[in-house]
């Protein structure tokens, strides 16, 4: 009896630990044959500007400076009463004048675009008269704000030209005309003048362009647009003894910001 309880108890022993070898071997075979997980590629990471969808051309801010050359004209107005003859104000010097603006430009088609702003300008001349005994001279400067509309055809390739036209509103801000002249006797006397008596408040002035700008990145590109400023009304009121204009040519060049 005792011998059988004996048997009966190896055998167990060697079912169970057999038992537990194939439960190894079976575990072992299903590692083997589950397919291995593909490790997870690195989420590349986007950068914002992949993120953004590429900036349009329907908006854009525009920052511009415009350093030039006046070329002033004067002639006497014949509508006047008070019309006299201009003398040697005929020899008024060409000076530099410049501009700066900021504005808006927007998309018309792929074509067209529309462009205003505002901006302050400043218009300047001179005279200067010498000889021996006496001398005589002045610089007179005339400060805008002013109002720009125009409209530009371009035409588009990896650098886009473009023509452009419009109209400009000029509203007198300061006046101001500095000089000096010698007497017969040698006196050096200086003076001063910044009345605008007389100064039209509102002139309105025609500008043709002609240009390029480039596109260097998404968000942003640079112009050249040289400018000719044609004066369609005169510096001074209506009644005044004299038409005085000043045309200019200006090279136009700044940024555009696109939206």
């Amino acid at each position: 009896m005792k011998f059988k309880i004996a048997i009966a108890i190896i055998f167990l022993s060697f079912t169970s630990k057999a038992q537990i070898i194939v439960n190894e071997k079976n575990e072992n075979l299903k590692k083997k044959e589950e397919p291995k997980e593909e490790p997870k590629k690195k989420e590349e990471k986007k950068t914002d500007t992949l993120n953004v969808e590429p900036k349009t051309d329907q908006l854009a801010v525009y920052l511009e400076f415009a350093p030039g050359k006046s070329v002033p004209t004067i002639e006497s107005n014949s509508n006047s009463i008070f019309s006299k003859p201009v003398g040697e104000r005929a020899n008024e010097i060409p000076e530099k004048v410049w501009s700066y603006s900021v504005g808006l430009r927007f998309k018309v088609n792929n074509f067209i675009k529309f462009q205003t702003g505002i901006g302050l300008m400043k218009n300047r001349e001179s005279y200067s008269f010498k000889e021996q005994d006496t001398s005589y001279s002045y610089t007179t400067d005339y400060n805008y704000i002013y109002l720009p509309i125009k409209l530009f055809a371009e035409y588009h390739k990896v650098i886009d030209f473009k023509l452009g036209a419009g109209i400009m509103a000029q509203m007198l801000t300061t006046y101001k005309q500095t000089g000096e002249y010698k007497t017969v006797s040698g006196n050096q006397i200086k003076f001063e003048n910044a009345k605008k008596d007389g100064l039209n408040p509102l002139i309105v002035s025609a500008v043709f362009s002609a240009g390029f700008s480039y596109r260097f990145s998404d968000g942003m590109s640079i112009f050249f647009v040289p400018e000719y400023r044609y004066q369609l009304s005169s510096t001074y009121i209506k009644n005044h003894p004299y038409i005085h204009k000043v045309n200019a040519l200006t090279f136009n060049f700044g940024l555009y910001f696109h939206m």
